[in-house]
């Protein structure tokens, strides 16, 4: 099976804000908590506007890493508040020691935060997710600065608990920021349409950036010269899966029941998962490994694990697929699109929104993966709608995903925010 790819050239999307639209940004301290893995999606989507702030803005976090170093690099003044506990560790499982620990640290980091919001005259907090929540929200509050909170995922569970836990978030906060209008309807069915008119929070959409400098398609000379690097066979259907390794991303079940039955009907295709893979430290990474080499397949699997260059893979495969449980707008889905790498998905949050309504991929039912085998063979199998779909997706990436169009809503949003404070 050939397959062909639309020859693109690449368009430049920086975007830059200019010097009058910096100086009237207000000074922003962000909240951002890093993960072990190298790869974040929701780190690198925030960091893609302070890269572009003003110097007045600083940045707080609790790991030492190299995007610290990028932050640094673009003027913003950086503080580490180290904590007792990892992020993602459970607050009701753990020890009463592990408790009390915790509750320390919380005062212990809102007291550095009311001071520091005090030193630099900080007029925004943006929380750039539910975890730093309570390091940060109360003392801003205190202060009477005006509270951001960045939603990044959608929730795989919506019981009472949860229901009223974003509920009192939403108390402390002046504005929930979420990354599309798929995520926006389905928390106001969480919270209730009725709660959000007593307390007068507003949900804001702002997608996320897409450095088109970076995400762009290439010629087809210099993509089979990207294919040769990377390790792509010759006359290979290269099918990406680019994720961590989680659960909550799915990979063993798509090699469970996916897999196996693509293969099949493609002799010369292999499935490259791009993400961070340890096996030696991952449980899960280590099953999925394990499930390949039982089923026969590890020939036909590649674990690439991180790749600090991405957009090579985006630039190389034929095909991105984003099979996973749970997604907010899935970073690897828009940045494939910005490739014109077109996109088969179940249907997780964001999915119809973008591939669907755009023309730029394929959306099935969640865990349906018989109709995900037939969407992936179909598409592979019809050039000319995947040269559309590659067409309709780079051009939504320049329309909506753009530096030039999401900079000036971030900045509109952090304007807007201390003006009502001020009336």
């Amino acid at each position: 099976m050939e397959v062909n790819r639309e020859t693109s050239l690449r368009n430049d999307l920086s975007g830059q804000p200019s010097q009058q639209q910096e100086h009237s940004v207000p000074s922003v301290l962000f909240a951002i908590f890093q993960t072990s893995n190298a790869a974040n999606g929701g780190v690198e989507s925030i960091s893609q506007i302070i890269d572009r702030l003003p110097e007045n803005s600083c940045v707080v976090t609790q790991r030492s890493t190299e995007v610290n170093e990028r932050w640094r690099r673009s003027g913003k003044h950086v503080d580490v508040f180290e904590l007792p506990y990892r992020v993602g560790d459970g607050f009701w499982k753990s020890s009463w020691i592990a408790k009390a620990r915790r509750l320390f640290s919380y005062l212990r980091t809102n007291w550095q935060t009311f001071r520091l919001i005090r030193k630099r005259k900080i007029q925004v907090l943006h929380c750039n997710d539910p975890a730093p929540f309570w390091h940060f929200v109360p003392a801003a509050y205190l202060c009477r600065v005006p509270v951001v909170l960045n939603l990044r995922d959608t929730r795989s569970t919506t019981g009472k608990a949860i229901v009223w836990k974003y509920r009192l978030k939403l108390l402390l906060v002046n504005r929930l920021l979420v990354l599309s209008n798929e995520m926006a309807d389905a928390y106001r069915d969480l919270v209730g349409e009725g709660f959000l008119r007593f307390t007068g929070i507003r949900i804001d959409v702002i997608y996320s950036i897409v450095d088109g400098q970076v995400m762009h398609p290439v010629c087809d000379e210099d993509r089979q010269d990207l294919r040769s690097e990377l390790g792509i066979a010759s006359g290979e259907i290269a099918i990406g899966y680019v994720a961590t390794f989680s659960e909550k991303k799915n990979q063993l079940d798509f090699i469970d029941q996916a897999a196996g039955p693509l293969l099949e009907h493609l002799p010369n295709a292999k499935v490259h998962f791009v993400g961070d893979f340890v096996p030696e430290q991952n449980e899960y990474a280590r099953a999925c490994r394990e499930l390949s080499e039982a089923k026969g397949l590890r020939d036909r699997l590649s674990f690439v694990g991180y790749s600090s260059e991405i957009s090579k893979w985006y630039q190389a495969l034929d095909l991105v697929v984003v099979p996973t449980r749970q997604e907010g707008l899935a970073r690897c889905m828009i940045e494939a699109i910005a490739c014109a790498t077109p996109v088969v998905s179940f249907d997780v949050c964001s999915a119809h929104e973008i591939l669907s309504r755009h023309e730029c991929g394929i959306v099935v039912s969640q865990s349906d993966y018989p109709s995900l085998v037939t969407s992936i063979l179909e598409l592979l199998n019809d050039p000319e709608r995947r040269d559309s779909f590659g067409s309709n997706g780079r051009r939504l990436a320049e329309s909506i995903f753009s530096h030039g169009a999401i900079y000036g809503r971030y900045a509109s949003l952090y304007r807007g925010l201390v003006e009502n404070k001020k009336t």
